[in-house]
C-alpha cells in the first residue's frame, strides 16, 4: 500500500518505516500512514515520523515488541484515532 505524495509544502505527511534500514513510504493521510504501521511486524522494530514544515518527529514505534503513540506526543490527534480504530477493529 502507498499513500499519495506527503505534504512536505506546508501540510502534513508521515514516514512509514516497516523494517529498520529500509526505505519509508511517505503518506499524507494519517489513516494510510496508521495502517500501515498497524500492519507491520513488531519484531521488525516499525515506526513513524511525523513532518510538519521543517520540523519531523516520531510520533510511534515498536519497543520491547509492543507498538506504541509516544507518549509526550499530543500534536497528531487523526493517526492517533485512526491507530486506535485499526485495534479496537482487530
Amino acid at each position: 500500500m502507498h499513500g499519495k505524495p506527503g505534504g512536505r509544502n506546508g501540510g502534513t505527511a508521515y514516514t512509514v518505516i516497516c523494517k529498520i534500514g529500509q526505505r519509508g513510504t511517505e503518506y499524507s493521510d494519517p489513516g494510510q500512514a496508521a495502517q500501515a504501521f498497524f500492519g507491520a511486524s513488531e519484531r521488525d522494530r516499525p515506526f513513524v515520523l511525523r513532518h510538519r514544515g521543517n520540523a519531523s518527529f516520531v510520533i510511534a514505534s515498536a519497543n520491547a515488541g509492543a507498538k506504541q503513540i509516544a507518549a509526550k506526543w499530543a500534536g497528531d490527534d487523526q493517526f492517533r484515532t485512526a491507530y486506535e480504530s485499526l485495534l479496537r477493529r482487530n
